[in-house]
């Protein structure tokens, strides 16, 4: 009966599982949903940019980015294994740099920047603890409590 609303996966015989699995994607569509929202706000600050003409942008944008989280999440999953090379990885100062940009961008389309100035001050913190290169993984690791 519930696959009307989606495919139905059995995640295992922990009952809190499914309950963490629930919160975690509604999290992932949260966030995305407040993207789009900050992501128009910003287009839509000039006067001639609709939210559904730059919606049109958008999706095929976000579509095709939505295609690297299998590579990210292997990422993840193999993060520590000798002589393994992350897929996906940048220097640190290339993403803070970016962070700094789009914070930077929002102030002047007149938008909260606060997840990026979030974003930004926790990359200068990773700066200053000697760390280089910004992985998957070390992006999960960081959103942990106590990182």
């Amino acid at each position: 009966m519930f696959e009307v609303l989606g495919a139905a996966k059995y995640v295992g015989a922990d009952t809190g599982l499914a309950s963490l699995y629930d919160l975690a994607l509604l999290s992932g569509m949260d966030h995305m949903f407040a993207g789009f929202f900050h992501s128009v706000a910003m287009a839509t600050s000039h006067k001639d940019v609709t939210a559904a003409g730059f919606t049109e942008l958008l999706v095929p944008w976000l579509t095709n980015m939505a295609r690297l989280l299998p590579v990210l999440a292997t990422d993840v999953d193999s993060d520590g294994e000798h002589g393994k090379q992350p897929v996906y990885a940048q220097g640190l100062d290339v993403v803070l740099a970016a962070a700094r940009n789009l914070a930077q961008a929002s102030r002047d389309a007149g938008v909260h920047p606060d997840h990026f100035e979030r974003s930004a001050a926790d990359l200068e913190r990773q700066l200053a603890e000697g760390r280089t290169e910004f992985t998957a993984s070390a992006a999960v690791r960081a959103l942990s409590v106590g990182s």
